[in-house]
């Protein structure tokens, strides 16, 4: 989850997570859309008219409508950072994520020193996965902005995402590498991408059905995002299909355990004893047997 999702962009008092509707009578905003459509009819060739428009179909929740709209303010002069930003809030908010960032590449493009402009680009490939397009327009934020909570925000969240971009080169150089995969999902899980960390992580456990490790990883991101009987389902399957692999036994009883499930977490922690009587992990597995007692 990109750390900046939740913040108002000043130039157009546009928050990137989604659009707000504002609201109102069925009335009113009927009266908004036919002074906005009566506006454009007078000003065809008026940014500020088609933008209007835009923002009183979104206020009737009419989305497509607005989006049209704000379309061709946007079209009428693609540097205009009210019509830009309009469009790309509605776009975000309806899932269009790369005609959103389209639309961003064309403006950053009109207006390179508006550090606003990379700021909302940099968010949305933040969201989307893009971490290469991401890094490179929050450093060009940072060389545009003036100091302040934004732009620190930007500067720590640099290095997280350094490392997913890292570890998506080597992704993408060595798409076979299950630990190149296992590293991704551990630079996700790190920015609490839930999303683009299960996925790195099937892929790991897929290319590496008998590494402990990366199945592990991968139920912990289960367990993290509310998913526990899908971590106990993984854990399940890996001992089914390697069993004679103590840790994942271990695994096992530990999300076993977790979920309230005592029979399996028992006959997981006795089998990793018997496969690993002096393991790492052999003290805590007894006193964890000690605890489920035999009911």
């Amino acid at each position: 989850m990109a750390i900046l999702t939740a913040f108002a962009f000043l130039g157009g008092g546009i928050v990137i997570a989604g659009f707000a509707l504002f609201g109102g009578s069925s009335s009113s905003s009927s009266q908004l859309i036919s002074s906005a459509q009566a506006e454009v009819k007078a000003s065809p060739k008026s940014v500020q008219a088609w933008d209007d428009l835009a923002t009183a179909y979104q206020a009737a929740s009419k989305v497509p409508e607005a989006i049209a709209a704000a379309k061709t303010a946007a079209k009428l002069d693609p540097g205009d950072q009210t019509s830009a930003f309009t469009l790309v809030t509605l776009y975000s908010g309806t899932g269009q994520t790369s005609d959103a960032l389209a639309v961003l590449k064309t403006y950053t493009g009109k207006n390179p020193t508006d550090p606003d402009g990379f700021l909302q680009l940099g968010e949305i490939a933040d969201e989307a996965g893009n971490a290469t397009l991401a890094y490179n327009s929050y450093e060009k934020y940072l060389k545009l902005a003036p100091p302040g909570a934004t732009a620190t925000a930007v500067r720590t969240h640099l290095p997280i995402l350094l490392r997913i971009r890292t570890a998506q080169a080597s992704t993408a150089a060595h798409p076979k590498d299950a630990a190149a995969w296992d590293a991704l999902a551990g630079a996700y899980e790190t920015e609490q991408n839930a999303t683009g960390a299960i996925t790195a992580g099937i892929q790991a456990t897929t290319l590496a059905p008998t590494n402990a490790a990366y199945m592990n990883r991968l139920a912990t991101i289960y367990t993290d995002t509310s998913q526990a009987s899908l971590a106990l389902a993984l854990a399940q399957q890996f001992t089914k299909s390697n069993p004679k692999n103590a840790m994942g036994y271990y695994y096992l009883g530990t999300y076993a355990q977790a979920s309230g499930q005592k029979t399996i977490a028992r006959q997981a922690f006795t089998t990793y004893l018997k496969l690993a009587p002096n393991g790492p992990d052999s003290k805590s597995v007894k006193a964890s047997l000690a605890k489920l007692g035999t009911g």
